[in-house]
């Protein structure tokens, strides 16, 4: 840990797999289902004060009833909720993560003592209402993302050095990571600087 790292990659395509209820569930496609979800990730341990500093975000393309395009819902996981992290790259894909990517994968495992932050536009109405059906679908499983604190994020995999992932995960151990101060990361700087708003996503109608 004693070696500075920096690590930028910014909104590469993801998949997103948790469990509820006992069975696997997986986020692979958003709507439109061509615009891929993407997670971004920036790790510094090039702190004086002994904290690392870290953000994690998922954008999942998503149409909103008052905003039917170029819109999405962002789940930001804070750093100082991370009870565990662990990864492992180089890993074949299977079922639906390998109808997303034809190559190995990096898994990203987290668990964390509070759930995810489900952010969307400023601009958008809550309660969320949907445009059309895909958005549905995706609304109901982001509702179990919200209320689960154990998931896997598979993306490309793309990184040139596993330090700053190893870093994490001791830092994580030690509560020694937090999330970076700098402005940029508010969340009224979020969607093209119109701001972002927190929401709790409902529960779904019965069947």
């Amino acid at each position: 840990m004693a070696t500075a790292t920096h690590i930028r990659i910014d909104r590469t395509k993801a998949v997103i797999e948790w469990q509820w209820d006992s069975v696997t569930r997986t986020l692979a496609n958003p709507d439109p289902n061509y615009d891929p979800i993407q997670f971004t990730v920036h790790i510094d341990t090039s702190t004086d004060d002994g904290q690392y500093r870290a953000h994690f975000e998922i954008d999942i393309p998503f149409r909103f009833k008052d905003k039917p395009t170029g819109a999405s819902v962002v789940l930001r996981i804070n750093p100082l909720w991370i009870k565990s992290f662990c990864f492992a790259n180089n890993h074949e894909p299977s079922g639906t993560v390998k109808e997303v990517f034809n190559s190995a994968v990096t898994f990203l495992d987290f668990e964390l003592s509070s759930e995810i932050t489900v952010l969307i536009p400023d601009d958008v109405q809550n309660p969320v209402s949907v445009s059309r059906g895909r958005s549905g679908q995706i609304l109901d499983l982001l509702y179990e993302l919200s209320r689960v604190t154990a998931f896997r994020i598979y993306i490309q995999d793309d990184f040139s050095s596993l330090d700053g992932l190893n870093c994490i995960s001791i830092a994580a151990e030690q509560r020694q990571i937090e999330p970076f101060s700098d402005a940029s990361y508010g969340i009224s700087e979020m969607f093209e600087g119109n701001g972002a708003k927190p929401v709790d996503i409902p529960m779904p109608p019965p069947p």
